[in-house]
């Protein structure tokens, strides 16, 4: 509790949405490999629900996985 709240005066951020941040990152960059699917990159990257996942990765980007997966935002 005290460390989050530490964390998150020093950021801006609580410590689950820098994790996000984080995780969708490296989202972005494994989605560029076309033979990799969504679901694939969800788990990889921390998230056993892909549809969690892909909520998580719009609010972030503004864009879904797909989208960015097709059109390579």
């Amino acid at each position: 509790s005290y460390l989050s709240r530490l964390f998150s005066k020093e950021t801006g951020l609580s410590f689950i949405d820098h994790l996000n941040r984080i995780r969708i990152l490296k989202a972005q960059e494994l989605l560029k490999n076309k033979e990799i699917r969504i679901n694939e990159v969800a788990d990889q990257v921390g998230y056993s629900n892909a549809k969690h996942f892909s909520q998580v990765f719009r609010k972030i980007t503004g864009c879904s996985p797909y989208d960015f997966k097709i059109n390579g935002y």
